[in-house]
């Protein structure tokens, strides 16, 4: 009987070692895969302009919306329905270089406060046409967050796909059914 349980006993030492093993390099790809992710990401940010395509693609869409409304620089509270759909976005609206809409702002009235625009270099600008006049909009997207969630995503997911495949080569043949097997004698005797 005692042989039997430390059978059993260095299975289940076996088995724990190995499952060790198999979460210590899945926690290893992770690093890998996810560093790697970020340096590939980052580069491709800095030097695409895929964050200016979607600032214009929004841009668009706002045009679009404001143009079938008939928004005016009177009822620009209206862009709150808009702004709040998208989900990602945050704009700003200047008329004359003074702020007159803040999406993170929704219901006061900033252009009480005459915020000057702070035109920083990394923000853009664009022309909106509104109903009475043309105003500067600067849009900000989660873009880039975005990105780095799915990047979070693919890598959790690879390296969780890596520690399954790992777990079930590095266990041995059998030696899960053998396990059960053991426990079976164990049982039965």
């Amino acid at each position: 009987m005692t042989q039997i349980v430390s059978k059993n006993h260095s299975i289940y030492v076996q088995l724990l070692y190995l499952l060790t093993g198999a979460a210590i390099a899945a926690i290893v790809f992770f690093q890998i895969f996810y560093s790697t992710g970020n340096y590939v990401l980052d580069h491709y940010l800095e030097n695409s302009t895929y964050i200016e395509k979607q600032n214009l693609k929004y841009l668009a869409k706002m045009q679009k919306y404001v143009t079938a409304e008939h928004i005016s620089s009177s009822d620009i509270a209206q862009l709150n329905t808009w702004v709040q759909r998208q989900k990602m976005i945050y704009v700003r609206i200047y008329k004359d270089q003074i702020q007159i809409y803040d999406s993170d702002y929704p219901k006061e009235d900033v252009s009480v406060s005459e915020i000057a625009a702070g035109n920083y270099p990394w923000e853009s600008y664009y022309d909106l046409e509104l109903s009475d006049i043309t105003v500067e909009v600067m849009i900000s997207g989660s873009f880039s967050y975005q990105l780095y969630n799915w990047l979070l995503v693919a890598s959790i997911c690879l390296s969780s796909v890596s520690y399954t495949h790992l777990r079930a080569h590095e266990t041995g043949r059998n030696l899960v059914c053998r396990l059960l097997l053991e426990k079976k004698k164990a049982h039965n005797k």
